[in-house]
């Protein structure tokens, strides 16, 4: 499958990179592989937020669904990508699908660390 463009990871940095792709180009294809089980949505408002709010979890997502079906951006959640070659322009995901890209952005973030 090929697609323009390819975002790995889906937090914040993915949120801001569909947004400024779609400044540049309108309707070409985005595919977002990402672990997670949710669109790209606030962390920060996990820690902060969650516990003490019980209204904050309809503030999490960056973006309704239909934000992304209607701009071309299709999520591919509990994805791992397992592969990539920058030569072939290819990426993989744990489930031996390939992606074929023109352009890649590796937003994987970090993992938390848990403390004892």
């Amino acid at each position: 499958m090929h697609v323009p463009y390819i975002i790995v990871g889906g937090g914040v940095a993915a949120a801001s990179a569909i947004e400024g792709i779609r400044e540049h180009d309108a309707s070409g294809r985005i595919l977002v592989l990402s672990r997670e089980n949710h669109a790209p949505y606030r962390r920060p408002l996990l820690s902060r937020d969650l516990l003490s709010h019980p209204d904050a979890v309809d503030r999490l997502s960056y973006q309704t669904d239909s934000y992304y079906t209607d701009r071309n951006v299709e999520l591919l959640l509990r994805r791992d990508v397992v592969e990539i070659s920058p030569e072939s322009k290819q990426v993989w995901d744990e489930r031996g699908n390939a992606f074929e890209f023109d352009k890649l952005l590796i937003a994987t973030g970090v993992r938390p660390r848990m403390l004892d």
